[in-house]
């Protein structure tokens, strides 16, 4: 019998976002009789030792200074961006770097597998342990301004890591210009652990029967359009003022020096939203919100890929999304739901009082992304690829 392989995860994000469910809907299904997985994650960031720990997985903490790489970006002509990308280069890379290589040389893992582009840097230490790198693509590649930096990760990855899985063909198509043979396109797993229906029913209103807008917030916000979407709902609210919206994520008041919550603030106040929007807890087990809402919307202003479309799938509920590619590759329009322009308020209130004004259309489409979901992010299915590629990766270093 083979004896298990350790795998160490490194997740460089909170335990509030889809990178961090993605991780945790893999390690479940896992078969821990061949990999045993542990979990290098920073605790400074919220929730993410208590996210993983409630699943009993290993944790141990590596202070992660990760690299800007996607819409996100260091304003190096700045002289705030420039000290920060100066720092980073001088002190923060060397921070993690030894931080990882010192995990490895306790933990002795079999491989490591980097959940996130922004880890990708962090892949030149491998000539301390020599170990294979998995690395997980979950975000598009900034080209940054002159293309350098898009030319020095693709030679990080080409030099140092064995083996990528890119969640969805534009992220692919963003880092790979040809055809790579180590890289594999699985769209992540969908999973809604039906466990916390009691908690769902505590969220009915009171017997309130208008319509539920779904926005699953948790971190990013600004990418996800949370102030188009605030924007929509002060249009919607005169037409239709029983609408509600649940938005996790935002229970705590936002720090003070945080523009995107300021200015959602403000719109929320100044068009009498306070009411209309359920502040819940961010959660992995978000069963609950999609099970209250009548329709899930992903208003992204940035090219980025959503699990909210395959999760609203699942529930068979219609959804709405940004006509931007990794969406469009999940979302047909008219099928499972519509697309609208990003950043644009009016369309995404047009399109959800469309559905709201029709719903034999609305249940249509949440049966097609039912199966959409169901063809496209099985679990189990998801698992057993991945368990392959470490087969496939092990048997090549042996």
């Amino acid at each position: 019998m083979n004896e298990s392989k350790k795998i160490l995860f490194v997740h460089h994000g909170s335990g509030q976002g889809g990178g961090a469910v993605a991780l945790m809907r893999l390690l479940r299904k896992l078969d821990q009789s061949k990999y045993v997985p542990i979990v290098a994650c920073d605790y400074r960031l919220p929730e993410v030792k208590e996210f993983f720990g409630r699943e009993k997985i290993e944790t141990i903490n590596l202070n992660i200074n990760p690299f800007s790489h996607t819409a996100t970006t260091w304003k190096w002509h700045t002289p705030k961006g420039l000290l920060k990308m100066v720092r980073w280069g001088l002190f923060d890379f060397a921070e993690t770097r030894k931080g990882l290589i010192d995990i490895v040389k306790r933990e002795n893992p079999h491989a490591i597998h980097f959940n996130g582009l922004s880890l990708l840097p962090f892949a030149t230490a491998r000539k301390h342990f020599g170990l294979p790198i998995i690395q997980h693509i979950r975000e598009p590649l900034n080209s940054g301004i002159f293309g350098i930096r898009r030319m020095i990760m693709r030679y990080i990855g080409k030099k140092f890591i064995d083996q990528f899985i890119v969640i969805c063909k534009t992220n692919y198509k963003d880092f790979f210009p040809v055809k790579n043979e180590n890289a594999s396109v699985l769209y992540d797993p969908v999973e809604l652990l039906s466990k916390t229906e009691e908690g769902a029913k505590r969220l009915n209103n009171h017997g309130h029967d208008g319509p539920v807008i779904f926005f699953p917030g948790g971190s990013s916000l600004g990418i996800k359009g949370f102030v188009p979407f605030v924007s929509s709902l002060a249009l919607l609210i005169k037409d239709s003022p029983g609408i509600k919206a649940i938005v996790p994520g935002i229970e705590s008041p936002g720090h003070p020096r945080d523009p995107i919550r300021r200015e959602a603030e403000l719109i929320i106040s100044e068009n009498g939203l306070e009411d209309c929007i359920q502040r819940v807890p961010f959660t992995d087990e978000v069963y609950q919100y999609y099970l209250q809402s009548d329709i899930v919307v992903a208003p992204f202003i940035t090219a980025h890929a959503s699990l909210a479309v395959a999760e609203a799938g699942l529930m068979k509920k219609p959804a709405i999304g940004s006509r931007l590619p990794p969406i469009e590759e999940v979302l047909k329009d008219g099928e499972n739901g519509f697309l609208v322009n990003p950043g644009d308020a009016v369309d995404l209130a047009e399109k959800i009082m469309f559905l709201i004004s029709n719903p034999e259309k609305s249940f249509s489409m949440g049966e097609d992304g039912y199966k959409k979901t169901v063809a496209r992010n099985d679990p189990d299915k998801y698992a057993e690829e991945v368990m392959s590629i470490y087969d496939e990766l092990f048997s090549r270093n042996n």
